[in-house]
């Protein structure tokens, strides 16, 4: 099926198909690793190079860690160090081209595992003692010397959350606060060297999960009070985009759906999310820029992936690409806002998933003219303006048309706040060609745009996933 999708997309293509006008997802077809393997977690250091890390349980009792380098536009599947007879990675992170560290489970000896990729090469690394069985979950570095990573004490139960610290070249535990007698530590996330934040989950005897959030500040780990969510949710991802805002994920059990937990102005709030299928949950968070992010997950419902896009405010739902009839995703990463990787299991195959997005679309303009005549009337003074404004596609893909609408604003900033004057529609534009939009406005008798700005909005309603967001509100003022 992979195959056949890959065939009428190149074909469309050659013959001038266009099959979106968006920016879309497409699946990579994957290495050869085994007869049955997945990927958990991937990061990039350039759109040149990157890894992906998962878990190859092809033998009966064995289970073995997967690795896969990505240079040159090309996966390859490398060959993992010998750790022991039954491991696995669950995640990594990069601090530069050379340098990076990937955590996951020593099934065989019932404990976590770190790996460190240095001089070309991976291998373990020492841990200190943590307990008689546990394992690792995510892995961040804030810094090239200081990192950390969360996990949990006994993988069955879920008595106790680990975290470990990296700092003066070696793994120390770290003590935390009391949050219940059965929790874990799903990710860690740090905005900067000096504050950072790791979430999880409280099980409780009920059977309920509630969600646990950790702030590290002034050197010191404290539990920070959870918002109202449901009878039952976790996260499972977190990402910041500066200490002062930030983002996690997970499952709202109770309601089976997404979880979507905002901070800002020192508080975390429960986010409506959009509605995708009767189940379903997010396991991934990953925003390449204060306004532009994207979620992965799995729909229950309907057995595949979940890919969710943060822009202008809002979440919505993004058509993911054909990749299987069971498929879903574990991890997201972007390069910028135009590039980016999304992997996971395709179960129909048994292989992992891997999903490149590449924005060719983007959409700007400028004001050619823009008059405002005021004549006298017996009432009182009667104003019209009038103007022309050019859209331009500055991409290299054509795009479907979309909404354009003009704003009175008191300054030449874009919000809530601004007056709609008119709307129209683009049409359709192609690679390199403008599209002239006729502006003409009649205001009220004594009202007047002197003074005010003129905001095109193009693209206004959000409808097209563009490389650059920031450049779709065109101000022109103060009319005289």
């Amino acid at each position: 099926m992979r195959k056949i999708f890959f065939l009428l997309f190149f074909l469309g293509l050659f013959f001038g198909v266009c099959f979106s006008s968006y920016a879309e997802w497409a699946s990579v077809l994957p290495p050869d690793v085994s007869s049955n393997w997945s990927l958990r977690a991937v990061h990039l250091t350039s759109s040149n190079e990157g890894w992906a890390v998962g878990v190859d349980d092809s033998e009966i009792l064995t289970v073995n860690g997967v690795l896969l380098h990505y240079t040159n536009g090309t996966w390859e599947s490398v060959i993992p160090p010998d750790v022991s007879l039954s491991w696995w990675l669950n995640s990594v992170y990069f601090v530069s081209t050379t340098e990076g560290w990937a955590v996951g489970q020593d099934f065989f000896n019932r404990k976590g595992i770190i790996l460190n990729y240095s001089d070309g090469s991976w291998k373990s690394v020492n841990l200190p003692e943590v307990g008689s069985w546990w394992g690792l979950l995510k892995v961040h570095f804030p810094s090239p010397t200081e990192g950390w990573a969360v996990g949990s004490i006994d993988l069955i139960d879920f008595s106790r959350a680990v975290l470990l610290h990296y700092s003066n070249g070696s793994w120390e535990l770290i003590t935390l606060p009391e949050v219940s007698s059965n929790w874990s530590l799903n990710d860690v996330y740090f905005p900067s060297s000096d504050e950072g934040w790791a979430v999880g989950w409280d099980f409780l005897k009920s059977l309920n999960y509630k969600g646990v959030l950790l702030h590290y500040t002034n050197g010191s780990w404290e539990a920070v009070p959870s918002p109202d969510v449901s009878a039952s949710w976790y996260p499972l991802s977190l990402h910041f985009t500066s200490p002062m805002e930030g983002w996690a994920v997970g499952a709202d059990w109770t309601n089976k759906k997404g979880l979507l937990l905002h901070y800002a102005n020192g508080v975390w709030e429960s986010v409506a999310p959009p509605s995708v299928s009767s189940d379903w949950w997010l396991r991934s968070v990953h925003f390449s820029s204060p306004t532009e992010g994207w979620a992965v997950g799995k729909d229950n419902s309907n057995i595949r992936g979940v890919l969710l896009h943060y822009s202008n405010g809002s979440w919505k739902l993004v058509s993911s690409p054909e990749v299987s009839d069971r498929w879903e995703l574990y991890h997201v990463h972007f390069i910028s806002p135009s590039e980016g990787w999304a992997v996971g299991d395709d179960n129909f195959n048994s292989e992992g998933v891997l999903l490149s997005y590449s924005s060719l679309l983007d959409l700007t303009g400028q004001w050619t003219s823009l008059v405002q005549t005021c004549i006298n009337t017996p009432k009182r003074n009667k104003c019209f303006i009038r103007g022309s404004f050019t859209i331009q596609n500055t991409g290299s893909q054509k795009v479907s048309s979309s909404a354009v609408k003009f704003y009175l604003s008191d300054d030449n900033t874009y919000d809530e706040k601004d007056t709609l004057l008119k709307e129209g529609k683009t049409g359709n534009i192609g690679v390199g060609q403008n599209k002239v939009i006729n502006f003409g406005y009649s205001f009220p008798f004594g009202e007047t745009a002197s003074g005010k700005y003129i905001i095109a909005a193009i693209d206004a309603d959000n409808v097209i996933i563009e490389s650059n967001e920031a450049n779709n509100h065109i101000a022109y003022g103060p009319i005289p």
